[in-house]
């Protein structure tokens, strides 16, 4: 587990939270269909499950501005701008 994830779980805990929407902002020179960052989006889904805080969706983001693209880690099919 990460120091990162061990955080965030650690903090869902402390403050009773139920449920997280994990959102992973990072520029992507890859056009392809493989989202960066999976192995940090498996050990944050694995420290949430560990934690018994249930992960509504995780979701990789270029940026947080309008008409940038988004997709999910677990539903190719949901994605946008």
């Amino acid at each position: 587990m990460s120091a990162a994830s061990e955080q965030l779980s650690t903090a869902a805990i402390a403050n009773e939270i139920d449920s997280v929407a994990v959102v992973i902002i990072a520029e992507s020179g890859d056009r392809s269909e493989n989202l960066p960052h999976r192995g940090l989006q498996r050990a944050l889904v694995r420290a949430f499950d560990d934690a018994h805080v249930e992960v509504a969706d995780t979701v990789w983001v270029e940026r947080i501005e309008p008409g940038r693209r988004w997709r999910s880690y677990e539903d190719p099919g949901r994605a946008g701008r």
